[in-house]
């Protein structure tokens, strides 16, 4: 409590919004945690955006942990998000493909 209020769903949102503008992804992380224990849902942009920022710095688990998050909030990735997903899970950073099967046959 702050200033006489409790912090509300939107209020988190936009907190969270800004740490994807500001590419503190991991800061970003910890909120959506937050914000889910508290029972509030996050938009689809901000799993967007988390996802494909743990994409661009090649952080698969984490790409693993928002899509999983994404789909128990009842959002589901659309196209091109996959093909960020796909692009970051299958070639690494260090230009290292991973096993396939992996992806294919593991649960969401």
């Amino acid at each position: 409590m702050r200033n006489g209020c409790y912090p509300n769903e939107s209020s988190y949102q936009h907190v969270l919004y800004g740490l994807i503008d500001l590419k503190r992804f991991y800061e970003g992380k910890r909120v959506v945690e937050k914000m889910i224990l508290k029972g509030f849902v996050p938009s689809y942009d901000s799993f967007k955006g988390l996802v494909l920022g743990f994409c661009k710095e090649g952080l698969v688990e984490e790409v693993d942990w928002g899509v999983r998050g994404m789909v128990k909030m009842g959002f589901v990735p659309r196209m091109g998000m996959w093909r960020q997903i796909v692009k970051c899970v299958v070639v690494s950073r260090d230009n290292v493909c991973v096993s396939l099967d992996g992806i294919l046959y593991n649960e969401l």
